[in-house]
């Protein structure tokens, strides 16, 4: 029997945000419909902060004490989502994501206080820099991709703010159609 589940660390987004970037995703898919591409589900979108992965039901009690904590200490804030991106590239693009704007420091001084404590229960902390973003699709077939990454890049994309005014922990279910999450917790922002 497993114990461990699948952890991560986010933030929702609005309706509103949600519901324009299901609309983008669905003008992309209906122009591009010969190439392989896992398109996000509306019900799935979020801002991850921090991806722990498989985690002990222990350390999970742990990390829901480091959230709390990094939600006490700061307030609520605005965020948009806007631009359109791709990673790792261009020439090589395997996954398409949406920028975010607005109160930015916010969220890094989150992003922060969590990787600290989190490192003080022994998550180790991304290497890379924190880019927060939407994923939108990931490519099935990178080396067919480069229309729509083209056409993705070219788009512009603005939703209105929105106020973050909790982080979530959530837990990722693994199965053979792909993922679905579930909140485990929701924590309140408040300074």
């Amino acid at each position: 029997m497993k114990t461990t589940k699948r952890i991560f660390i986010g933030i929702d987004i609005s309706d509103e945000a949600r519901n324009l970037a299901a609309a983008y995703i669905r003008t992309l898919r209906r122009s591009f419909r010969d190439i392989r591409v896992g398109w996000e589900r509306p019900e799935k979108m979020h801002l991850t902060l921090n991806f722990l992965g498989e985690t002990a039901p222990n350390a999970i009690e742990s990390v829901r004490e480091i959230v709390a904590r990094a939600a006490t200490g700061n307030g609520p804030f605005r965020l948009q989502i806007r631009e359109t991106g791709i990673f790792p590239n261009e020439k090589r693009p395997r996954v398409l994501w949406l920028g975010v704007g607005g109160d930015l420091e916010e969220i890094r001084r989150i992003k922060s206080g969590l990787d600290a404590g989190l490192a003080e229960i022994g998550f180790e902390n991304e290497r890379r820099i924190y880019a927060p973003h939407l994923t939108i699709a990931r490519f099935r077939e990178p080396d067919r991709s480069g229309a729509i990454a083209a056409q993705h890049l070219a788009n512009d994309f603005d939703s209105p703010e929105f106020m973050v005014d909790s982080l979530v922990v959530y837990e990722s279910r693994l199965d053979r159609h792909g993922s679905d999450y579930f909140v485990l917790d929701r924590f309140d922002l408040k300074s």
